[in-house]
């Protein structure tokens, strides 16, 4: 039976175990999320894609990242628009999720850079049966700040995720419902200037007490709008050129069929 969509999380990595079907979502919503894990990369010609304007670089299947990755220099702000997806709760009651994030750096130069603003959706039945949760995080944390989004959120809704570089080593991260038109942000600092050398929009797989939380089932495809990098020359940078992802975790099957469908638009399905 599909469970409609109503509060928020957000987050990368995710720290709740797949050991036991009972796992609270409380725990679930404890995320911690790393740089890409990569699997392989081919040609964009050898995969399938919709039709579209849009020229990829890459086409990359990963152990935790689908999405897309964009290439800079300099980067000074990235955002984009997220559709919040309705999804199923696991019929055994195995606490599920995912995280949507907009982030910078935690590619190829600097996987252990990562910084980002997203949302953690983690499912599981039982009295609470689903949970948002707001997430930031900037190297070198593992982690980042868990809070539970006070306002609504439900399938349908349309939050904005933003990433502003405030200076070399600050940043703000902002989660915006664009439905109420309610806001949260957080200001992160980091130990060290960023490199700022790629944006990225990314559906996540995260881990929980060092095993990958269980997938969760989303029924909507997850889409991106109004995705955009800035750079310090004042230049937009959009999905042109950039490398395309999808989660093909080792031995398995895909979890994602990602497609980039123009400038600033992307979609991710659950095969």
């Amino acid at each position: 039976m599909r469970v409609p969509v109503t509060i928020l999380a957000a987050g990368l990595q995710a720290a709740a175990t797949v050991a036991s079907p009972l796992t609270s979502v409380v725990d679930a919503a404890k995320a911690e999320i790393q740089g890409l894990v990569q699997g392989g990369s081919l040609a964009v010609s050898a995969v399938s894609q919709e039709a579209s304007s849009i020229s990829a670089n890459k086409y990359i299947t990963s152990e935790n990242w689908a999405g897309a990755s964009r290439a800079g220099t300099n980067i000074t702000f990235s955002t984009a628009t997220v559709t919040v997806p309705d999804f199923e709760t696991d019929p055994d009651g195995w606490t599920t999720g995912l995280a949507i994030f907009a982030g910078l750096d935690g590619y190829f130069g600097s996987p252990d850079k990562l910084t980002l603003a997203g949302i953690i959706i983690a499912a599981v039945r039982g009295e609470r049966q689903y949970q948002f949760t707001a997430l930031w995080r900037v190297f070198p944390d593992g982690g980042g700040s868990e809070n539970e989004i006070t306002f609504p959120i439900r399938a349908g809704h349309k939050i904005r995720l933003s990433l502003d570089r405030l200076s070399e080593t600050r940043i703000n991260g902002t989660v915006e419902n664009l439905n109420t038109g309610q806001t949260v942000y957080r200001i992160l600092d980091a130990p060290e200037p960023f490199p700022a050398t790629d944006a990225s929009w990314v559906v996540n797989r995260y881990t929980s007490m060092g095993d990958w939380m269980r997938w969760l089932d989303f029924t909507d495809p997850i889409k991106f709008t109004d995705i955009k990098a800035v750079n310090g020359d004042g230049a937009t940078l959009n999905l042109d050129g950039a490398d395309l992802l999808d989660i093909v975790p080792s031995g398995q099957s895909a979890f994602t069929k990602c497609s980039i469908d123009g400038p600033s638009d992307l979609t991710c399905l659950h095969p």
